[in-house]
């Protein structure tokens, strides 16, 4: 056999060599890691059941306790400047709708009686993203308050 085909013979045979001992390693190394205990997983976070009276548009089905006519029809004036502190990041500063629909072409807020959309600012509209305003439902208005949005909302309508 030649001197230089000799020589890369033994190239070859030290490659394969070293090749077999990395894929060994590898294997050793793959192994103990599938072998070793892993950190337990955290649980999913546990939702609490929703509290008092479920959120709903139909004025049949509502469960508020307070009726939006009970003691006063509300101040658009007071709606005004509260719309603009609590809603109008969402339904835009006049109402014209921003990432929330327009209030002020709304079909529903038209077509709505005023205990209706009562309801919807009280309870919220969850599954849109709106959450529930009222104190009593977790949100931070009291039901005076929610009474002038109604009549803001009222006021501009288109």
């Amino acid at each position: 056999m030649h001197r230089g085909a000799q020589r890369i013979r033994f190239v070859e045979e030290r490659m394969r060599h070293r090749i077999l001992i990395t894929l060994t390693a590898l294997s050793g190394a793959l192994l103990v890691a599938a072998c070793a205990p892993n950190a337990p997983l955290p649980g999913p976070t546990p939702i609490p059941p929703l509290s008092g009276p479920q959120p709903t548009l139909d004025p049949r089905l509502s469960a508020a306790n307070v009726s939006a006519s009970a003691g006063n029809a509300g101040d658009a004036g007071a709606g005004r400047a509260l719309f603009e502190k609590t809603c109008a990041a969402c339904h835009g500063p006049e109402g014209e709708g921003l990432t929330a629909p327009s209030l002020k072409t709304s079909t529903f807020v038209k077509g709505a009686s005023d205990q209706a959309v009562f309801d919807t600012i009280a309870h919220g509209r969850i599954e849109k993203g709106m959450p529930a305003w009222s104190g009593a439902a977790g949100g931070v208005l009291s039901d005076d308050q929610i009474r002038d949005l109604v009549a803001f909302v009222r006021e501009i309508q288109d």
